[in-house]
């Protein structure tokens, strides 16, 4: 026994990287200051007209009570109630949306 002492199954270690991993994901992320529902129209329309790239955070917190990263990219549709940007596989509800900035 004495000589696999030490020695991790790699079903821990997959286990190991894999928590590492997710805290090193969310350890970074800074919350940003909640901006208006007028501020966020306004600078989503000014991006929409100029096709500039826009980086926001939404007002959702993961499993573990954290924001998630931003989410960067291109307007490319909106309506009343949601936008669509480059790289989004669904629409994001712009009340969702806590801070947007353009880049």
């Amino acid at each position: 026994m004495l000589k696999w002492k030490g020695f991790y199954l790699s079903d821990h270690t997959a286990a190991l990287k894999k928590t590492a991993n997710t805290a090193k994901a969310h350890e970074h992320v800074k919350v940003h200051a909640q901006q208006s529902l007028a501020n966020i129209s306004e600078i989503l329309a000014k991006s929409f007209a100029e096709q500039r790239l826009v980086q926001l955070q939404l007002n959702i917190l993961n499993k573990n009570d954290q924001f998630t990263q931003d989410i960067t990219g291109f307007v490319t549709g909106f309506n009343t109630d949601s936008i669509w940007l480059t790289g989004q596989d669904f629409p994001i509800q712009i009340q969702d949306i806590r801070h947007i900035i353009i880049s």
